[in-house]
């Protein structure tokens, strides 16, 4: 009998270790879903049929919270920065909530928008030209200075648990005028 329990046990054991790994596997093709979605939803317009946009529908604006995104990108860096400092930025923001693959193709999506720049593979700015473009208001730039400054030290990306690998280290932008300034 004890062997009948111990083939059962084992038995048990195999299933659920069957269970874990289709779990993992289902977690991991979701998220490759959404991924795909998100990519889909912020990717270039194509011109094949199979993507085509149909006449009369409108390109979606940017949301306030990407707005104020490249707000915070522009108050801090005045050259280059990586998704580590972003997503720091993002967080700063109140943020942080944005996974890291909707980050990154949302950054992709804002840079063939031209609302980002890349500087280099991994690197981005945000220049005053791009803020404008984005239709950033003084308002979004108001809420990025009560909440983080713009004339504020730079984020301490290591702090937050991010990665620096290919991150600039410029200081803030010490040249930032007033709003009013950055937006004329």
């Amino acid at each position: 009998m004890e062997t009948q329990i111990d083939e059962r046990n084992r038995r048990v054991a195999e299933i659920q270790a069957e269970i874990d790994e289709l779990q993992h596997e289902i977690s991991t093709l979701k998220a490759e879903v959404r991924a795909y979605q998100d990519a889909l939803e912020h990717a270039p317009e194509d011109t094949s049929k199979a993507t085509k946009r149909r006449k009369g529908t409108r390109q979606r604006q940017l949301s306030e919270t990407w707005k104020r995104i490249i707000g915070g990108i522009f108050a801090f860096y005045p050259e280059d920065l990586s998704l580590d400092h972003i997503s720091v930025i993002a967080g700063l923001l109140g943020y942080d909530d944005i996974k890291e693959d909707s980050m990154r193709s949302q950054i992709a999506s804002l840079v063939n928008k031209g609302y980002v720049e890349r500087v280099s593979p991994g690197l981005f700015k945000v220049t005053q030209e791009n803020i404008r473009a984005a239709g950033v208001s003084k308002s979004d730039l108001e809420y990025v200075q009560s909440k983080i400054g713009i004339k504020n030290e730079a984020p301490d990306v290591a702090a937050s648990g991010a990665s620096t690998s290919g991150g600039s280290e410029t200081p803030p932008n010490e040249s930032r005028d007033s709003l009013d300034d950055i937006l004329s």
